[in-house]
């Protein structure tokens, strides 16, 4: 199995590289760069939207503040430990677990299919994706495990999987009802434990409103009726067809599972694996109907890359006719032809980040810190979300230079920049400028200042 390790050393090593170099890009970006300015700030841990799953996530730059490393070390630091944790569950999978379709199946999730979403550095999504490759690699390497043992592991990864985001429902649904498949197990109780532990908390959560971020999207479901008459109109089935130079690849892979499962005769697996993608992506395109930006929209169909990764690892890793050198060329070449995708949308977001750095060296006067500019006078596409700009200016000019800027972006009829004392570093939570963390963060009190043609 060494040419399999050695694709996925030069994968990771590629993205790790990759995750330095475009550091400011993947920690500034809106989501990113309020994330890290809390976690420093406060010198604690945050879990957005209850996302608990995320915890490990966080201990690199926890520990990093508590240590008082230097500002821009912190934002290496914050951009790396992401890939060096996704590396680390793929050593799990590949030497501990020793399941070697459960580690090309994560080179293959983190590389297909994305292009914005590896500058987001801090998606859930993409956490439980990690999650529910360990669980698949678990429950499917372990078969000599006392069973009490196999279900207690095996559900508290399927519910960390969960605890990250809760489309993980349906990567552990996919993951367990394969393993069942395929091991032979639908008529044992060990999948449903898997699942049920899933399906029961989003169920509640179907039912029960809960948090608004996450409720929007279980009310889209609820239109179902509504929607499906006018399902090829909707927002995401249009991304996909229009993006399809981005997902031809995912569209090789599966197409290349479809044929080792016909040529081996497993149509059970071929239905299980059609039925799952097509299900997902019908589920994905209602409750996401409204459409978002491509980083989201890239996120939202990370489980149908979940599933058809796990699909085309497991046909060829068990697939004779094929050297196992040849097939260690395959899965780099197809890494390595997703990575291109990555690179075109890090050179995208470097444009963003000398954009924003250009808005900072317009301010330039003595004493003042803060300043603003109407949403209306800006119109450049680099803009994006704006509701974080005034923490994103925060944190590129304290990388960046000596003094720190924070531009906040206001709207019509917005008057919040009119209180000096405040810190606008996103427009939904305003903070005093004397709770920022002088370790790392300075502003002063002097009155918010307009910036003429942003």
């Amino acid at each position: 199995m060494m040419p399999f390790r050695i694709a996925g050393h030069l994968v990771f090593l590629t993205l790790g590289v990759l995750s330095i170099y475009y550091a400011a890009e993947r920690v500034c970006y809106t989501d990113a760069a309020w994330q890290f300015f809390l976690r420093v700030n406060d010198e604690g841990f945050l879990f957005p939207m209850g996302r608990y799953g995320v915890a490990i996530s966080e201990i690199p730059l926890f520990l990093a503040v508590k240590a008082g490393l230097p500002f821009n070390a912190l934002i290496y630091l914050f951009s790396f430990s992401y890939i060096a944790l996704y590396y680390l569950a793929w050593r799990l999978c590949t030497y501990t677990f020793n399941n070697q379709a459960a580690g090309i199946a994560l080179l293959l999730s983190l590389t297909l299919g994305w292009k914005h979403g590896f500058l987001h550095t801090v998606t859930e999504t993409h956490q439980a994706m990690v999650f529910a490759i360990l669980f698949y690699a678990f429950i499917d390497s372990h078969e000599s495990l006392r069973n009490w043992w196999k279900y207690i592991v095996g559900t508290l990864l399927a519910f960390a999987t969960y605890l990250c985001h809760p489309v993980g429902l349906f990567m552990i649904c996919f993951a367990s009802g394969y393993y069942a498949v395929s091991r032979k197990k639908i008529a044992q109780f060990e999948p449903y434990i898997y699942v049920g532990c899933c399906l029961l908390p989003s169920l509640f959560s179907f039912f029960v409103k809960t948090h608004g971020y996450d409720d929007q999207f279980y009310t889209e479901l609820k239109k179902v009726g509504e929607l499906i008459p006018k399902f090829f109109t909707l927002y995401p089935v249009q991304f996909l067809e229009s993006r399809f130079g981005l997902y031809w690849l995912p569209l090789f892979v599966s197409l290349l599972a479809l044929a080792l499962y016909y040529f081996n005769r497993l149509y059970l697996r071929m239905a299980t694996f059609i039925i799952s993608i097509l299900v997902y992506v019908v589920i994905a395109c209602i409750a996401f109907n409204q459409g978002d930006s491509d980083m989201m929209m890239e996120k939202t169909f990370l489980p149908a890359i979940f599933m058809l990764s796990i699909a085309f690892a497991d046909q060829l890793i068990h697939f004779g006719r094929i050297s196992l050198t040849r097939k260690s060329i395959l899965i780099a070449l197809l890494c390595f032809a997703g990575i291109k995708y990555i690179i075109e949308g890090c050179k995208y977001y470097e444009q963003r980040v000398s954009f924003i750095r250009k808005m900072v060296e317009k301010t330039g006067i003595p004493d003042c810190d803060k300043f603003y500019f109407k949403r209306s006078d800006q119109h450049n596409e680099l803009m994006l979300a704006p509701w974080g700009f005034g923490t994103e200016t925060l944190v590129l000019s304290k990388f960046y230079y000596t003094k720190q800027i924070s531009i906040y972006s206001s709207w019509e009829g917005d008057s919040a920049y009119k209180d000096n004392t405040l810190f606008m570093g996103a427009t939904f939570e305003p903070k005093h400028v004397s709770q920022l963390n002088p370790r790392y963060f300075s502003l002063n009190n002097n009155p918010y200042q307009p910036i003429n043609n942003p």
